[in-house]
Protein backbone atom coordinates (compact mmCIF):
# COMPACT_ATOMS: atom_id res chain seq x y z
CA UNK A 1 0.00 0.00 0.00
CA UNK A 2 1.48 3.52 -1.10
CA UNK A 3 2.09 6.43 1.59
CA UNK A 4 -1.23 8.31 0.61
CA UNK A 5 -3.65 5.10 0.31
CA UNK A 6 -2.17 4.23 3.77
CA UNK A 7 -2.95 7.96 5.34
CA UNK A 8 -6.23 7.72 3.78
CA UNK A 9 -7.07 4.29 5.27
CA UNK A 10 -5.88 5.48 8.68
CA UNK A 11 -8.09 8.96 8.00
CA UNK A 12 -10.82 6.83 7.46
CA UNK A 13 -10.50 4.79 10.71
CA UNK A 14 -9.98 7.90 12.93
CA UNK A 15 -13.24 9.48 11.34
CA UNK A 16 -14.75 5.62 11.32
CA UNK A 17 -13.78 5.63 15.60
CA UNK A 18 -13.67 9.39 16.50
CA UNK A 19 -10.05 8.91 17.05
CA UNK A 20 -9.18 12.64 17.47
CA UNK A 21 -5.40 11.83 18.31
CA UNK A 22 -5.18 9.52 15.21
CA UNK A 23 -6.53 12.58 13.05
CA UNK A 24 -4.86 15.14 14.29
CA UNK A 25 -1.43 12.65 13.57
CA UNK A 26 -2.22 12.01 9.73
CA UNK A 27 -2.35 15.70 9.25
CA UNK A 28 -0.19 18.24 7.92
CA UNK A 29 -0.01 21.37 9.53
CA UNK A 30 -2.03 23.63 7.31
CA UNK A 31 -3.68 20.99 6.45
CA UNK A 32 -7.69 21.94 4.52
CA UNK A 33 -10.39 20.12 3.84
CA UNK A 34 -12.23 21.45 0.87
CA UNK A 35 -16.26 20.45 0.74
CA UNK A 36 -19.59 21.52 0.18
CA UNK A 37 -19.18 22.94 3.48
CA UNK A 38 -16.71 25.17 2.17
CA UNK A 39 -12.45 25.00 3.20
CA UNK A 40 -12.53 23.46 6.64
CA UNK A 41 -8.66 23.68 8.77
CA UNK A 42 -8.64 20.47 10.65
CA UNK A 43 -10.08 21.96 13.90
CA UNK A 44 -13.32 22.54 11.90
CA UNK A 45 -12.93 18.84 11.01
CA UNK A 46 -13.11 17.72 14.34
CA UNK A 47 -15.74 20.00 14.87
CA UNK A 48 -17.64 17.90 12.11
CA UNK A 49 -17.00 14.85 13.69
CA UNK A 50 -19.00 15.32 16.57
CA UNK A 51 -22.07 17.12 14.66
CA UNK A 52 -22.26 14.02 12.70
CA UNK A 53 -21.28 11.63 15.96
CA UNK A 54 -23.94 13.15 17.80
CA UNK A 55 -26.70 13.01 14.85
CA UNK A 56 -26.13 9.92 13.81
CA UNK A 57 -23.79 7.13 16.75
CA UNK A 58 -22.89 4.96 14.10
CA UNK A 59 -22.05 7.37 11.36
CA UNK A 60 -18.99 5.90 9.50
CA UNK A 61 -17.96 5.95 6.21
CA UNK A 62 -17.79 2.18 3.98
CA UNK A 63 -14.69 2.09 1.31
CA UNK A 64 -15.29 0.52 -1.60
CA UNK A 65 -12.06 1.32 -3.66
CA UNK A 66 -9.24 3.03 -2.83
CA UNK A 67 -6.52 4.26 -6.18
CA UNK A 68 -2.95 5.64 -5.85
CA UNK A 69 -2.35 8.69 -8.27
CA UNK A 70 -0.11 11.64 -9.09
CA UNK A 71 2.47 8.32 -8.95
CA UNK A 72 1.70 8.46 -5.19
CA UNK A 73 1.62 11.57 -4.14
CA UNK A 74 -2.61 11.19 -3.77
CA UNK A 75 -4.76 8.84 -3.65
CA UNK A 76 -8.75 8.73 -4.28
CA UNK A 77 -11.16 7.00 -2.05
CA UNK A 78 -14.84 6.06 -3.33
CA UNK A 79 -17.17 5.19 -0.39
CA UNK A 80 -20.40 5.51 1.17
CA UNK A 81 -21.43 7.25 4.35
CA UNK A 82 -23.87 5.55 6.32
CA UNK A 83 -25.94 6.39 9.45
CA UNK A 84 -29.07 6.26 11.64
CA UNK A 85 -30.42 9.82 12.83
CA UNK A 86 -30.86 8.74 16.55
CA UNK A 87 -29.74 12.76 17.43
CA UNK A 88 -30.71 16.03 17.34
CA UNK A 89 -29.63 17.42 13.18
CA UNK A 90 -30.10 20.94 11.85
CA UNK A 91 -33.21 21.46 14.06
CA UNK A 92 -34.53 17.78 13.14
CA UNK A 93 -35.51 15.46 16.48
CA UNK A 94 -33.91 11.92 15.53
CA UNK A 95 -36.14 9.91 13.30
CA UNK A 96 -34.82 6.24 13.21
CA UNK A 97 -34.35 6.70 9.38
CA UNK A 98 -31.19 5.60 8.17
CA UNK A 99 -28.77 7.25 5.08
CA UNK A 100 -26.80 5.78 2.76
CA UNK A 101 -24.56 8.43 0.92
CA UNK A 102 -21.80 7.42 -1.87
CA UNK A 103 -19.14 9.99 -1.90
CA UNK A 104 -15.35 10.82 -3.14
CA UNK A 105 -12.26 12.40 -2.18
CA UNK A 106 -9.22 13.12 -3.55
CA UNK A 107 -5.92 13.20 -0.72
CA UNK A 108 -2.95 15.20 -1.55
CA UNK A 109 -0.28 13.44 0.77
CA UNK A 110 3.60 14.65 1.59
CA UNK A 111 5.70 12.84 3.63
CA UNK A 112 3.04 10.52 5.34
CA UNK A 113 0.73 13.27 6.11
CA UNK A 114 -2.42 14.23 3.94
CA UNK A 115 -2.29 18.12 3.48
CA UNK A 116 -4.86 18.64 1.55
CA UNK A 117 -8.58 16.75 0.43
CA UNK A 118 -11.33 17.13 -1.58
CA UNK A 119 -14.70 15.48 -0.97
CA UNK A 120 -17.77 15.10 -2.69
CA UNK A 121 -20.98 13.50 -1.95
CA UNK A 122 -24.93 13.60 -2.21
CA UNK A 123 -25.73 15.84 0.88
CA UNK A 124 -29.28 16.52 -0.39
CA UNK A 125 -30.36 12.67 -0.86
CA UNK A 126 -28.88 12.03 2.54
CA UNK A 127 -31.35 14.87 3.84
CA UNK A 128 -33.94 13.46 1.48
CA UNK A 129 -33.67 9.51 3.19
CA UNK A 130 -33.90 11.53 6.70
CA UNK A 131 -36.98 13.28 5.98
CA UNK A 132 -36.26 16.70 5.02
CA UNK A 133 -37.44 18.54 2.04
CA UNK A 134 -36.56 21.56 0.57
CA UNK A 135 -39.07 24.91 0.27
CA UNK A 136 -38.47 28.12 -2.05
CA UNK A 137 -37.24 30.65 0.17
CA UNK A 138 -39.82 33.23 1.92
CA UNK A 139 -39.66 36.47 -0.50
Amino acid sequence: MSDAAAAVQRWLDAVNTVDLDLFRSIVAPGYIHHSGAGDLTADDVVEGFWFYKRAFSDFRYELHELLTVEGGAAAIARWTMRGTHDGPFFGAEPTGRTFASPGMSLHRVADGLITEEWEYNTDLGMLRELGFRLEKPAT
